[in-house]
């Protein structure tokens, strides 16, 4: 598993160049921009948990955990749709098609103010539920919503993140005790920590089947824009 968390976490980038020679066209450049953004969070997700985990913080631990299954799930519904958006690709409005897929994923929100500013451009930014995204990973991952739904179950104000994480009854002494660093809170957030990290393989082949597409996007749009 530390194997795997270093190898994905190796493919980040410092930096990017936008714009291809000789035409300068930049969509491919924006799509790996968006796969870079979201690789950098799952990454930073993942190893903070690990960090919060192992200073005694494990709920806030499970939490990010959470976060790592809707950024996958996120990603994941990117990529499936990546490939229909790009056919076909035989004029610069096929491009611009592309680019508004792009743009819509890159810059998703569900501020209404935000929404309405990019509207003006033509480009719908509402983001998609998270849960139709993490119901679309399901298909693959068969279980993944269950723990997701039990995942919740610790991120929101539920017994499972309050009393029962928190509290400890002890009905000879007629007490509850209280402590955040219990033996099977410490197991548990371990436990969704290793499944987190596991998801990151799932990332690492959807960022690898996207960039197999992105030579022959570049190449058919330098054709189309050399053209025009």
């Amino acid at each position: 598993m530390k194997e795997m968390f270093e190898r994905v976490s190796a493919q980040r980038l410092d930096n990017m160049r936008f714009g291809e020679p000789p035409t300068g066209f930049n969509v491919s450049d924006k799509i790996r921009a968006y796969g870079q953004a979201n690789l950098w969070r799952c990454v930073q997700l993942c190893k903070d948990a690990e960090v919060l985990r192992q200073s005694g913080c494990g709920l806030s631990a499970i939490i990010l955990c959470r976060s790592v299954f809707e950024t996958v799930a996120a990603y994941s519904h990117f990529a499936r749709q990546l490939p229909d958006k790009m056919k076909p690709i035989t004029s610069k409005s096929d491009l611009q098609r592309i680019d508004d897929f792009v743009l819509s994923k890159s810059f998703a929100t569900r501020e209404g103010s935000a929404i309405e500013l990019v509207a003006t451009d033509g480009v719908d930014v509402e983001s998609v539920s998270v849960i139709t995204q993490l119901k679309k990973l399901e298909k693959r991952h068969p279980g993944l919503w269950k723990k997701y739904e039990i995942l919740s179950e610790y991120a929101h104000p539920n017994g499972f993140g309050t009393l029962s994480w928190y509290g400890r009854a002890d009905s000879r002494e007629r007490t509850v005790k209280f402590s955040d660093d219990w033996d099977d809170c410490v197991i548990d957030a371990l436990g969704w920590s290793v499944v987190a990290i596991a998801l990151l393989e799932t990332f690492e082949a959807d960022i690898a089947g996207v960039e197999e597409q992105l030579p022959e996007l570049s190449s058919l749009a330098h054709v189309i824009l050399s053209q025009q």
